[in-house]
């Protein structure tokens, strides 16, 4: 769940990308878990 009135921004600010909020959340997920392990592997 999200912090009262943080639900809401999302969703507007992923229909203005023309993307649902589900497939904006789900990208940014995907986005971090790859900028991540590109990190760990450049520590090494």
């Amino acid at each position: 769940t999200f912090p009262k009135g943080k639900r809401e921004l999302i969703k507007e600010y992923a229909f203005s990308q023309g993307e649902s909020m589900n497939a904006f959340i789900v990208r940014a997920v995907n986005e971090r878990i790859e900028r991540e392990c590109n990190d760990l592997k450049n520590a090494q």
